[in-house]
């Protein structure tokens, strides 16, 4: 939480700063949200470790999706990124 409130203090435009880190607290607690309804089912139906496995095949898919992102979108490099 305190790395992408750092990320948004950095990089959203200073008149939309508070929006942008509002919803980033909103779809984080949405997520959590959804973790636990989620979670509870499979650990109802499967057992106590299935939540975190849930949760490792998100972390897994995020990741390729960040690296597809990357790829198919890199942006310009800034000058000062050295």
């Amino acid at each position: 939480m305190a790395a992408s409130m750092t990320l948004f203090g950095q990089e959203a435009k200073p008149a939309e700063r508070g929006a942008v880190i509002a919803m980033n607290g909103f779809c984080g607690a949405v997520g959590i949200m959804l973790a636990f309804v989620v979670g509870g089912r499979l650990f109802d139906a499967f057992g106590p470790s299935a939540p975190f496995v849930m949760v490792g095949l998100v972390q897994v898919a995020l990741f390729f999706g960040a690296i597809g992102v990357r790829l198919l979108s890199p942006g310009l490099e800034r000058p000062d990124s050295r």
